[in-house]
């Protein structure tokens, strides 16, 4: 724990020209490990990053083969999106991104372990919004207000 926040303590900021990738996942687990994108996923935050340029927002639909890394590909391309789209009070949007129920936590979890992004599920049963440790993060059902 030392060691990490000396570490983050004398990091200097390096400017990316062309690919934001690693730019964004500089500090993620998945980079500090040594490991990396695989040519299918940087291709696809590609193709999100065009569809962004061109029309000022993406919305993508990935449907590959089990075990390719769906859960990467979409999470790299969230963060990235996140990084480039401040709003003008300063704070980002929010990134929504749809799978069925029986994976929310599968995917809630790799998103922490592999990016080191703490995420929100909404728990369809309760009606709910949940951290990763379980944790009740908004009140449930109608009770539930919309923030602009």
């Amino acid at each position: 724990m030392i060691r990490e926040v000396r570490r983050r303590g004398y990091r200097r900021e390096v400017a990316f020209d062309e690919d934001l990738a690693p730019a964004a996942l500089v500090e993620s687990p998945l980079y500090r490990e040594g490991q990396q994108l695989q040519p299918w996923q940087r291709g696809f935050l590609t193709e999100v990053l065009h569809h962004y340029q061109r029309y000022g927002y993406a919305r993508v639909l990935l449907a590959d083969e089990v075990g390719l890394g769906k859960t990467l590909s979409l999470a790299t391309a969230a963060l990235t999106l996140c990084l480039l789209t401040d709003r003008e009070d300063g704070r980002r949007r929010p990134v929504v991104i749809f799978s069925p129920a029986t994976l929310t936590t599968q995917w809630q979890t790799e998103m922490l372990d592999k990016l080191g992004l703490p995420t929100a599920r909404w728990d369809t049963v309760r009606k709910v919004w949940l951290d990763a440790d379980e944790r009740v993060i908004s009140p449930p059902g109608r009770e539930l207000k919309t923030v602009a």
